[in-house]
């Protein structure tokens, strides 16, 4: 009798095994931030839906144990009251160091997380009236009087931040899972000192599992 070559095949279930290498591709379906303003001293809140794509490497050192590096970038557009209507938008790029676990559909992650963010906000015309300026001999746009500085100008501003985040994914097939991130971060320039960013995104995760 010859003995007919096995090939060995894991099954279609939904553990990670030890030695995997896989890859991660990431999409924001929603994002929320609280961000700390210098110019009023107060967090602001903004969100925008389907916005943010990212790549990250994961691997197994034990079957349902790995560990992840991920880089995501984002951005965010908004609208909010503040006397009139203003916009705002931000733009942030994240590396994430994750340690998790998978639990069956579920996988549990937590670990450090460093960002760079740039704030805008902006007035529009339809947030101001036309009026004439003799020293120009022309017509301009005059901030409306009910709104309040600093939003009747326009600014903008940069930093960089640190902190955790955790995240929790439910498993749809052995490779898509969804599910929430909340990260925490605090930034360490001078006008940002002692002041924290806080992130809560909703996301869609691909695992390209490549058994390598």
């Amino acid at each position: 009798m010859t003995n007919q070559p096995v090939t060995a095949k894991r099954p279609k279930d939904y553990n990670i095994y030890k030695g995997d290498i896989n890859l991660l591709i990431f999409n924001n379906t929603y994002d929320y931030n609280w961000t700390y303003v210098p110019q009023t001293d107060s967090h602001e809140g903004f969100g925008i839906a389907i916005l943010g794509v990212g790549l990250g490497l994961e691997y197994a050192y034990r079957d349902n144990r790995m560990v992840s590096l991920a880089w995501t970038v984002g951005a965010n557009s908004n609208t909010f009251g503040c006397g009139a209507v203003s916009g705002e938008n931000s733009v942030i790029h994240q590396i994430d160091l994750l340690h998790s676990w998978n639990i069956h559909r579920v996988t549990l992650s937590v670990g450090p997380t460093m960002a760079w963010k740039r704030w805008s906000h902006w007035i529009t015309d339809r947030d101001s009236i036309l009026q004439y300026s003799p020293e120009i001999d022309d017509f301009v746009y005059i901030p409306k009087s009910d709104i309040p500085a600093p939003w009747n100008e326009d600014f903008e501003f940069r930093h960089w931040s640190a902190g955790l985040k955790a995240k929790a994914h439910f498993r749809l097939h052995p490779l898509i899972s969804f599910g929430v991130e909340y990260a925490a971060r605090r930034a360490w320039e001078k006008a940002f000192r002692h002041e924290c960013d806080h992130q809560l995104t909703v996301k869609l995760q691909i695992r390209g599992m490549s058994g390598w």
